[in-house]
């Protein structure tokens, strides 16, 4: 699923790999990071293996403690243990990643409750506007 990346450029590229397939699809801005995510959500994994989330979430060490630690302030609980389940927490981390780096974008926060066809424009704003933006969770 990708190079060894720090985690916010990982979420970045995801993002920028996942909207691509998706132009010409009428979306909700307001829901493009649970739609980008909706596969890896769905299957519980990113990696389709327990020894690469692993590997991972040891590259993104300072990363994971941080999403422990917002997601106990967000959720009230720690939906998922990133010891018994790495795969499903490193679902979880780039679900909230993307979701934090998206909903910081102007274009996605002034349409977030219109729907639009994903168009190469749109796309191409979307991916700058992305770049500019920094996980918010992320200490």
């Amino acid at each position: 699923m990708g190079n060894l990346f720090d985690f916010e450029t990982y979420c970045k590229d995801f993002i920028k790999r996942n909207l691509a397939e998706r132009e010409g699809l009428e979306l909700t801005m307001g829901d493009l990071g649970d739609d980008l995510t909706y596969y890896i959500r769905i299957n519980g994994t990113a990696t389709y293996s327990t020894e690469l989330a692993r590997t991972y979430l040891l590259e993104w060490w300072e990363e994971s403690g941080d999403y422990f630690k917002y997601g106990a302030e967000s959720f009230g609980e720690h939906l998922t243990n990133p010891f018994q389940w790495p795969e499903r927490y490193m679902v979880a981390m780039i679900s909230e990643g993307v979701r934090s780096l998206l909903y910081q974008c102007p274009y996605i926060e002034k349409r977030a409750d219109k729907t639009q066809i994903l168009t190469k424009r749109i796309i191409r704003k979307i991916e700058a506007e992305v770049e500019e933006q920094s996980i918010d969770w992320l200490n």
